[in-house]
């Protein structure tokens, strides 16, 4: 049963999350170019415990590891500082440019800001289903490592600025032409425990959210796509590819 009270504080931390997000990333990303988010809070505030153990915590995390989070590949540089109330995490191109950015709050709120890459108006399925994989698998870690395994988590993935963009790279056998999306914002709610998510289920979350945010950017994927997609989820999970 969620705590009325801790929500109303989660929103509050999400506002002050996004804030700094914004200030680093720049509002022209944040407020006009698609951007994945994700957030995540249990029902209510984790125990209190020291910003120094949720670090070590965060060290020890592997498949994807802290610097492979939230866009897996070697040629970022993965960075962790902490706040009064949080830690935040980033990677930086080779130049040390920051490309995105997260906070895991001692409430145990989770944030992450992801811009994404955009050609003619387009955004890649492919890495946008890496993105959501990736965040659905260190989502199971960071809450099953902070003690919080069989509390259901709010888990929330939204594409922010997505009006007349196109979703390319997952189009659908019947020969169609791809459509642009037609709303300012696409969100998909789950709700699953971490638990759950580190027995096996987060490649089937990760895939009923990317089906979910293809519908709304009008991609109807045939079910040998589906099939494919989840071949693909499972194998990315079993092999531990997402670091590659």
């Amino acid at each position: 049963i969620s705590d009325e009270q801790d929500v109303r504080a989660f929103d509050g931390l999400l506002t002050k999350s996004r804030l700094t997000a914004r200030n680093i990333l720049g509002v022209e990303q944040t407020r006009s170019l698609p951007m994945m988010e994700l957030i995540v809070h249990p029902p209510k505030f984790l125990p209190e415990t020291s910003l120094s153990n949720m670090r070590q915590t965060l060290l020890l995390l592997d498949r994807p590891s802290v610097k492979d989070f939230p866009s897996p590949g070697a040629h970022r540089q993965g960075k962790l500082t902490a706040t009064n109330e949080s830690l935040r995490g980033w990677q930086a191109d080779a130049s040390g440019k920051q490309e995105n950015f997260w906070e895991l709050f001692q409430s145990g709120l989770l944030y992450c800001a992801v811009p994404l890459t955009v050609e003619d108006q387009s955004i890649q399925a492919e890495e946008l289903l890496k993105l959501v994989l990736t965040a659905t698998v260190f989502t199971g870690q960071v809450y099953a490592a902070l003690n919080c395994l069989d509390e259901v988590l709010n888990i929330r993935i939204r594409i922010n600025n997505t009006n007349n963009i196109l979703l390319k790279g997952m189009t659908s056998s019947n020969g169609t032409e791809a459509q642009p999306c037609l709303i300012p914002d696409v969100e998909v709610v789950k709700y699953r425990s971490a638990g759950d998510l580190e027995a096996g289920a987060a490649a089937d979350i990760a895939e009923k959210i990317f089906r979910e945010i293809c519908k709304r950017f009008n991609v109807s994927l045939e079910r040998t796509d589906s099939d494919l997609l989840k071949e693909q989820l499972d194998e990315a999970v079993k092999h531990a590819l997402l670091g590659v």
